[in-house]
């Protein structure tokens, strides 16, 4: 399927590439250039693409992959671009639809699509209501969003669009060319199954998620690896205290769905296969094709095991450079209403007889087969089919890497009965990873007995590996052993590993064992992080009687001069054991003469909302570090929770200097209507603070704090406070700002009536043109006319009449020497109806040569079918050559930028271009545009027009 391209200027771009511009470009809003991509590149892509969907699409699918940025701009932007739209092609999933124009999510528009794609997206403002309410029906009607990378970095002022994709970004403590390690929450999730059950590594800058993320609203697929020394990072970049990293989840949204992924910074991310995967697996999800239990993740009636990364630090990026691409699909395509059907794939037996024989080295699409069969299966049929794989995974002859693929295979079927060949094959050390994983999954406590018979008797190299597997499955039976472990263990590995396994177990008694080891020697750190960790699960899991002694140890690390750089990690634990009680030992340690421990614990007080440690706080402040200020400050502004509002009016007045600008953000967002008062002044201060009181005024909540700006806004003299009432009042589509914007239009002041003109082409409507039309005696700058252009098209365009306007403009055009007659032509082609039809034709045939060039261009423009019409006539009939070049060149124009055009009437449209092409570089446009036309009309055509290729002449 081939995908659209709306790009208003795409033919014009064409043709100045085919006389003989040296670079191809992609135009991002808000007109950034990206380098096309290189044959290398889209090599690298095509090569990663899965060969088909995991299912079948239930009709024909159509996604509009939405790519503006309002804010930063992504470099990987055109690679996201040509990987969805491939994607689409190669799978045949949906057809893609390429864009950053926001009339995209026009009710109308909108209800073309099955599902919107935020790739990339930054600082989305979605300004007008009615799109806003467009995309949130869209959703809740059935149909689906999909959040790439930045896509949660948008909707600044729109909570309602924040809680849509389900996340707010806060930062990247993971840089793009940091190595990270993620886990599987869910390894055994639809849409995790590009990953075959591992964790993985990867280089990619990772988001830190706020705002209204929570494992109790979504279905958590992937997140940060935190049992990763790598992915440590100092607590002054942190702002989460939970160590909940997410990197991609799904959910429902009303009927509708939603897929979001942090994945995608790095333009090499678009060369993994498994990403690639996991990206369409999650597009067909949000399509409503490819079934997927959203159900959230702390809803589960039990936690999911997590696939951890793997010891191997190998990033999925270097694994997909160095690999080779086959045939292999990661499942059959069927149709989604099969997915829970008995299967119908090839019979087990068939699969296991090709497994069998496997071994390194050889294709891999025998694994995947099973796989899928496996998974197509019921619970029944895969019960019965379980003792075949036992057989050959116990049996001498089965090669190693085929009892591999088989243990792994199990992790679909394994039962009880299944736990002693797992421990045999535990023996084994090549066999020992596999083996441990396939146990942690297995909810039986004979799986407990297993894994610790091996963790003692197993080959050394492998016993870590099974005390892990405990730890993972949270074994609390296993507790005592692995407190001896700990204690006695010979290798440093294994006693690492029972410290870690008692950490995850995270229950009173476990965290009693760990607190019974000695902080001291080689192993101090292991163990200290190991009870930090156990103490952070107790506090969220346990019951509040275990608080005491979780309080307790956390005053241990406090108090032991060795455990300093765990002071952050223990005052959290201690503020959540003990509250109130433990405000008073913390205060003294927000002077701390280490910067991360003084701003790290201020800002979990500051987040605690405890009325004592605000207080504290509160008192203490002018005091403070400018450091620890700001970090107080900073919690303020992330948590906008009013009870922080008298710290940040302590910050504005008694603040160090360089925290107010942070201050008056704060403000905003904690604040009321009564925050106006104290933000307006400062919009005459210094520019950074002034900017700071802009967009903290901006962040107040709409309703009465709009009432007040609407009278500071007749009160105000300063421009500044004109211009930044007016943005915000018009930005929340304010209506009634609407009398004030016009009246200002008339302001002396360039800043201010530019303002004005710009709040009034944002707020204007069909009633509105009659006023908006008597304002051309006010335009006298550029940015005057260019608002004032968009206010009369929007209030034309809402014309449920167009005798009025047609009127109003005939009269203005009558005028000797009429002002702004560009516009106005340009006003009356986007009126719709035959009446303004006539009025253009007439225009058209005036006796002025200059009026009717104004016309044309007018015409080319508007890219409306009105115009295409008009367009087309006048090319074909002008008598005058320079018109007729001109009025062909916004013809093909408007050709390219209709996208509700069939291939067959597109081609027809060029063929009728045809004879009217005088020039060379004209036609090979023409043929050019063309050749992107997929079917036989296309096809025709270029068989008739274009030139023959030349043949190769033979060598001598």
């Amino acid at each position: 399927m081939s995908a659209v391209r709306l790009r208003p200027s795409s033919f014009a771009l064409l043709l100045a590439l085919t006389v003989g511009a040296t670079a191809t470009t992609a135009l991002a809003e808000p007109g950034h250039v990206f380098p096309a991509l290189t044959p290398a590149e889209k090599a690298a892509i095509a090569d990663a693409l899965p060969a088909k969907a995991r299912v079948a699409p239930a009709k024909p699918r159509k996604l509009l992959v939405f790519y503006r940025t309002e804010g930063f701009v992504h470099g990987c932007i055109p690679y996201g671009n040509e990987a969805l739209r491939r994607l689409g092609e190669a799978s045949g999933a949906y057809t893609a639809v390429l864009s950053e124009d926001m009339a995209m999510f026009d009710p109308a528009t909108l209800a073309t699509f099955d599902a919107v794609v935020f790739q990339n997206t930054t600082k989305l403002a979605f300004a007008n209501p009615a799109q806003r309410k467009a995309l949130l029906d869209f959703v809740a009607s059935g149909k689906g969003v999909v959040g790439l990378h930045a896509a949660t970095d948008n909707f600044p002022t729109w909570p309602e669009g924040q809680a849509l994709i389900g996340g707010l970004f806060h930062g990247h403590p993971w840089t793009s060319g940091n190595l990270v390690a993620v886990k599987l929450d869910d390894p055994d999730h639809v849409l995790n199954t590009a990953f075959h059950h591992q964790g993985f590594w990867i280089k990619e800058e990772i988001y830190q998620i706020m705002g209204p993320y929570a494992r109790d609203h979504q279905r958590v697929l992937l997140s940060l690896d935190m049992s990763r020394p790598e992915n440590a990072r100092p607590a002054d970049k942190i702002a989460r205290t939970d160590n909940d990293f997410p990197i991609s989840w799904i959910k429902n949204e009303g009927a509708g769905r939603v897929f979001y992924s942090s994945l995608g910074h790095n333009k090499d991310i678009f060369n993994v296969p498994s990403i690639l995967q996991h990206f369409l697996d999650g597009i067909q999800f949000a399509l409503g094709d490819l079934p997927a239990d959203a159900v959230p993740s702390a809803r589960l009636p039990a936690a999911p095991a997590p696939a951890l990364a793997p010891d191997d630090k190998t990033t999925l990026q270097e694994l997909a450079a160095h690999s080779v691409k086959t045939t292999a699909v990661p499942a059959p395509l069927v149709p989604a209403a099969k997915l829970a059907a008995p299967s119908t794939a090839a019979p087990v037996t068939d699969s296991l007889a090709q497994l069998a024989r496997y071994d390194y080295g050889q294709d891999t699409s025998v694994i995947s087969s099973l796989e899928a069969t496996l998974r197509g299966q019921s619970s029944a049929e895969r019960a019965a089919g379980e003792p075949k794989l036992l057989a050959l995974i116990t049996a001498d002859g089965t090669p190693a890497a085929a009892k591999q693929a088989l243990i792994r295979c199990l992790l679909l079927t394994a039962t009880p009965a299944a736990v002693p060949a797992l421990e045999k094959s535990g023996m084994t050390e090549v066999l020992a990873a596999d083996a441990a994983r396939t146990l942690a999954g297995i909810a039986d406590p004979s799986a407990d007995v297993a894994l610790l018979r091996l963790a003692a008797n197993a080959p050394a190299a492998s016993r870590a590996t099974f005390i892990n597997a405990l730890g993972q499955r949270r074994s609390a039976s296993a507790t005592d052993a692995l407190a001896r472990i700990a204690k006695t263990a010979p290798s440093p590995a294994e006693a690492d590993a029972a410290v870690e396994a008692l950490a995850r177990i995270g229950t009173p008694a476990s965290l009693a064992a760990l607190a019974a080891l000695p902080l001291e020697g080689p192993q101090a750190e292991a163990r200290t992080r190991a009870l930090l960790a156990a103490a952070d699960t107790v506090i969220r899991r346990a019951p509040a009687a275990s608080r005491p002694a979780v309080a307790k140890m956390a005053r241990s690390v406090l108090s032991t001069t060795k455990l300093i750089p765990y002071r952050i990690e223990a005052a959290q634990i201690l503020l959540a054991a003990d509250g109130e009680n433990a405000v008073a030992e913390l205060l003294p340690l927000t002077r701390d003469p280490a910067l991360r421990i003084r701003q790290s614990i201020a800002r979990s007080l500051a987040l605690s909302g405890l009325p004592s440690a605000l207080t504290g706080l509160d008192a203490a402040f002018a005091s403070l570090p400018a450091d620890t200020q700001a970090a107080v400050v900073s919690a303020a502004y992330d948590s906008g929770t009013p009870a922080l509002m008298p710290l940040v009016k302590t910050a504005l007045s008694a603040g160090d200097v360089s925290i107010r600008p942070l201050a008056a953000r704060a403000d905003g967002r904690c604040g009321d209507e009564t925050t106006v008062d104290l933000l307006i002044p400062l919009l005459t201060a210094t520019p950074d603070l002034a900017a700071a009181a802009k967009e903290g005024l901006g962040l107040l909540p709409a309703g009465k704090a709009d009432i007040l700006l609407l009278d500071k806004l007749a009160r105000a003299d300063a421009p500044a406070a004109k211009v930044t009432i007016l943005a915000i009042l018009a930005g929340r589509q304010q209506r009634a700002a609407f009398p004030a914007a016009l009246t200002l239009c008339s302001q002396a002041d360039a800043t201010v009536r530019a303002s004005a003109f710009e709040a009034v082409a944002k707020l204007a409507r069909a009633e509105d043109f009659p006023l908006i039309l008597a304002l051309t005696p006010n335009l006298k700058k550029a940015a005057d006319r260019r608002e004032w252009r968009k206010a009369l098209f929007s209030a034309a365009s809402a014309q449920p009449k167009n005798s009025q306007a047609i009127a109003l403009i005939q009269t203005a055009l009558a005028q000797p020497d009429a002002p702004e007659s560009p516009v106005l032509i340009g006003a009356l082609t986007v009126l719709p109806g035959e009446e303004s039809t006539k009025v253009l034709r007439a225009l058209l045939a005036s006796p002025d040569a200059a009026v009717r060039k104004d016309i044309i261009r007018a015409l080319a423009a508007a890219r409306s079918e009105g115009a295409y019409a008009l367009l087309k006539e006048t090319a074909q009939n002008s008598k005058e050559s320079s018109e007729q070049t001109l009025a062909l060149r916004g013809y093909l124009e408007t050709l390219a930028a209709l996208d509700n055009l069939k291939p067959a009437q597109r081609v027809e449209g060029y063929r009728a271009a045809w004879p009217l092409a005088s020039r060379p570089e004209e036609k090979a446009a023409i043929l050019a545009a063309v050749k992107e036309i997929k079917g036989k009309d296309a096809e025709k055509f270029l068989k008739e027009f274009a030139p023959a290729e030349p043949k190769p002449t033979a060598k001598a």
